[in-house]
């Protein structure tokens, strides 16, 4: 096997680990993993693995793999476990790793290494659908943020053989649900320490125990948990050499979270500087070699079916028609006259299937409808009618013209506009010469691509975009803020597959007399890199050029923050607007002003990808809505897509309005407050008054008798005020009973709604208490039907309880759960996941004497992001 070291669909130079010494944070990480990713922490990792295998008897896995089989490591970093695996397996291995940056590294023949991120699935050009025996990932608590875990283990998933393919994930009991030994009163401040570091990062230390749940979810069968005690310190297995390294390396993972302590703020209960801190992890080495630390190291493991779940859509958009189901598809979408449903006969044929249903030609005559993905939350919701755009990259017309480079009119993705941009690098690069040969410093092309990848990082010299640091910041910036950094290092790479690839370089149009006027933007430089463009190499003309193809760069990736398939958008150049992506510049500052100095609005964040896709500026006062149809397709949230993301949009290549291509998708109810209050019904048939110790028994019986949904769409309604529209979720339920609620308002519910797993954060956590913690504290309260509160009328009116009180609603199925966030008044919703108690929900959200509590108990809500306080913006 040769080594392959491969990034996201592109290659970069295979590189050895940086010296051992170098605490530089690895490229692509920042912001998105809490403990230190460097190659210090590196050598950290190397030891916990050793110590890992302590505790589980050297064993990776339980069995044997097959010869040849395929292992896939999500969360890879050197390379480590995969190395070991093979060392232990008797037969050779296709070993296979990915992981967020590409420094993480090592060369090895056996190893192919990938950079990607867990939360988004894997490009098409991996190659890893229905791929491995094995997929493992271990220790990524503190590396996935609690509402991704369900869409990670959707994209691990994925990538299992059907019936053989077995998911692996690794994760450990740090907080004992029994508490901390009564001796040990430093490792009570450690849980403190864990669950304040979680919460600020919107991590969740206790995700061991959702797993097995999660990967059920998932359609993976035969789950099981196996547990080993993890001891450090004294109850480490070993002698006394082991026991006092093993204490000294779970102190060192956490030095690093004095720079998140805020001086006169602290840690509750622990510290209140940083100096505080290290003498309590002082403290806390002596107490762990003393009477040790037991967490407990848990293996879950499920295998996937052969597939009843082979329905389930993995690539960005699939149509799902088969020929067997052909007709009655297109006889539905007669009836209903529009084509926006919910194909549940679809996936009842496609499951029975022993492979992937194959999209069908049909003639052309006949509409092709696009179904979001199924992941682990929405099931195959019809968004409208397939459009095929074609995206010309201004065709044939050159880039470069008369020694003056441009990019032509026309409709492109990111990955072309990239590519237009590329005859400004090269042509420095053909200015600058050949690399001194043995020269210490890197290659010229490296330091160039270098720098934009210091640029487009939000953390620093050089960086375009100063961020503060992610867990510094609410939910809104903080998702903004992993974005930038998601598609920044997505931008890099792309340059790098246009600079690195020959084939692809022979492509670009060369041309040494290029020059360009381009204003300075305030990009700043690597010292080596200014020296390089300001010294005897170079040319007065080439910073220019440089210059301008750094900015648009820049340009591109902010143009993307909007969207959560950025890869997928399309955008439109017009020269008339602009020299290449400049036309975004005005629209750009405005948003990064409300990003940086703001609280950032869903408005800012549609209002500039309106701007990015061309359509014209809304005048002062009127509404931009939460998204639009063009002639390209639909933009909407994204969590019609299946996401998890607060405010991001999703693009969909589809046509939803009649022929029009410019309609705008606007909120029914412009201010909510304005609209319609609706009592819940107090008929004891749909609702029961009940003590706070039987509320169980109550939510399973209204539980069991609950409908399931027989069909559901969406429904356009247009507006009187032209090119505007409004976008219903319909409903259908197998009792007769339909419902119909604003996809606007359920925006507004989900960005407005609490999570009751974000609750413990600086609060005495409830868990040890088996006794009480499932126990509301009132005298009393009501279940309610879900189907019986979205039936209410008037359609636009929102359900509140103007007497107060604590309402609990129980649904099995996230679609109704995301109709009742559009339905409730959205003041005080709490969302109650499967294995959260009671006391969950009543620490979230508002606690007025007066004001009623809505808690819609549900078995997981990973499409549903939530708040984690108080405070919210529109």
């Amino acid at each position: 096997m040769t080594t392959q070291i491969l990034p996201q669909d592109v290659p970069v130079p295979a590189s050895v680990l940086p010296a051992s010494k170098d605490d530089a944070v690895f490229a692509g990480t920042e912001g998105d993993y809490f403990l230190p990713h460097n190659s210090v922490e590196i050598e950290r990792l190397q030891r916990q693995h050793q110590h890992i295998k302590l505790a589980t008897d050297g064993k990776l896995v339980p069995d044997v793999l097959p010869a040849g089989a395929a292992v896939l490591d999500s969360g890879c970093a050197d390379g480590t476990w995969l190395l070991d695996l093979q060392s232990q397996q008797p037969r050779t291995l296709d070993l296979h790793g990915v992981d967020l940056s590409p420094d993480l590294f090592r060369t090895h023949p056996s190893l192919t290494l990938r950079t990607h991120d867990i939360r988004t699935p894997f490009p098409a050009s991996f190659g890893f659908t229905d791929r491995f025996d094995l997929v493992h990932q271990r220790l990524l608590v503190w590396g996935i943020q609690a509402e991704d875990w369900p869409a990670a283990i959707h994209h691990l998933s994925a990538a299992l053989k059907p019936g053989v393919g077995v998911l692996q994930l690794v994760e450990a009991e740090w907080i004992l649900n029994e508490g901390a030994p009564a001796n040990c009163p430093e490792q009570r401040k450690l849980n403190l320490v864990q669950d304040w570091a979680t919460a600020g990062s919107g991590m969740d230390v206790r995700v061991w125990d959702k797993l097995e749940g999660l990967m059920k979810e998932e359609g993976l069968v035969d789950v099981e948990l196996r547990s080993f005690d993890f001891g450090y310190g004294k109850t480490a297995k070993g002698g006394e050499e082991v026991q006092r390294r093993s204490a000294e390396l779970w102190v060192e993972s956490f030095r690093h979270v004095a720079r998140k302590i805020v001086d006169g703020e602290g840690i509750p209960g622990v510290a209140k500087t940083a100096e505080e801190y290290h003498e309590f992890l002082d403290r806390l080495v002596v107490e762990m070699k003393t009477y040790g630390y037991t967490p407990r190291l848990k293996w879950v493991r499920g295998p996937t079916l052969m597939r009843s779940r082979l329905f389930r859509i993995r690539s960005a958009f699939a149509v799902f028609i088969t020929t067997a189901n052909f007709t009655t598809a297109q006889q539905t979408c007669a009836n209903k006259l529009h084509p926006l449903h919910l194909f549940s006969t679809v996936a009842t044929l496609s499951a029975t299937t022993s492979s992937p249903p194959q999209p069908t030609t049909m003639p052309s005559a006949t509409p092709t409808l696009l179904t979001t993905p199924a992941g682990p939350t929405l099931a195959n919701l019809t968004i409208g009618t397939l459009l095929t755009p074609h995206p010309d990259a201004g065709g044939s017309v050159p880039r470069v013209r008369n020694a003056r480079w441009r990019i032509p009119s026309g409709l492109y993705t990111p990955q072309q506009i990239v590519a237009s941009c590329a005859p400004l690098l090269e042509a420095v690069l053909h200015h600058l010469g050949p690399d001194p040969a043995n020269s210490a410093t890197p290659a010229a092309r490296k330091l160039l691509i270098d720098n934009l990848a210091s640029n487009l990082k939000t953390d620093t010299r050089e960086s375009s975009l100063q961020l503060p640091p992610a867990h510094t910041l609410d939910a809104s910036k903080r998702e903004m803020h992993a974005q930038a950094l998601r598609v920044g290092a997505a931008v890099v790479g792309w340059a790098r597959e246009v600079a690195d690839d020959e084939a692809k370089r022979a492509q670009v149009q060369l041309e040494p007399k290029l020059d360009i006027r381009s204003p300075c933007e305030g990009h700043l430089l690597f010292p080596v890199v200014a020296q390089l463009m300001f010294g005897p190499r170079s040319k007065r003309h080439l910073m220019q050029l440089y210059n301008e193809w750094l900015h648009q760069m820049v340009l591109l990736r902010d143009a993307l923050l909007p969207w959560e398939n950025y890869g997928d958008v399309l955008i439109r150049i017009d020269e008339g607007e602009g020299l290449g992506m400049r036309f975004v510049e005005d629209a750009r500052e405005r948003f990064l002003t409300v990003l940086l100095t703001k609280v950032l609005t869903q408005k800012a964040v549609v209002g500039f990808a309106r701007a990015v896709a061309g359509i014209p500026e809304k005048k002062r006062g009127e509404s931009v809505g939460y998204g639009w149809q063009d002639a390209n397709g639909v933009a909407l949230p994204a969590f019609l897509a299946g996401g998890s993301s607060l405010r991001l949009l999703h693009y969909f290549p589809a046509r939803v309005v009649g022929e029009k291509e410019v309609v705008t998708f606007d909120y029914a109810t412009q201010d909510y407050y304005s609209a319609p209050r609706i009592e819940p019904s107090e008929a004891p048939e749909k609702t029961a008054n009940i003590s706070t110790n039987g509320w169980r028994d109550a939510v399973s019986a209204v539980f069991s008798a609950a409908p399931r949904i027989a069909e559901a769409f969406l429904e356009p309604t247009e507006s009187s005020a032209s090119g505007t529209a409004a976008l219903s979720l319909v409903l259908s339920f197998d009792d007769g009973r339909t419902a119909a609620v604003d996809i606007g308002q359920i925006s507004r519910g989900r960005r407005y709604s609490y999570r009751a797993s974000d609750s413990g954060a600086g609060k005495q956590s409830s868990k040890t208490d088996s006794t009480t913690s499932d126990v509301f504290s009132g005298e009393s309260l009501s279940v309610h039907d879900a189907v019986e509160l979205l039936s209410k009328q008037p359609a636009d009116g929102l359900v509140s309880a103007a007497q107060g009180g604590l309402h609990v609603v129980p649904v099995r199925d996230q679609l109704v759960g995301l109709a009742l966030l559009g339905k409730i008044y959205p003041e005080n919703t709490v969302l109650l996941g499967e294995g959260q108690k009671a006391n969950d929900a009543e620490a979230a959200g508002k606690s007025f004497a007066t004001e009623a509590k809505f808690v819609i108990v549900g078995e997981a809500w990973s499409a549903i992001p939530g708040r984690r306080g108080a405070g919210g913006s529109a």
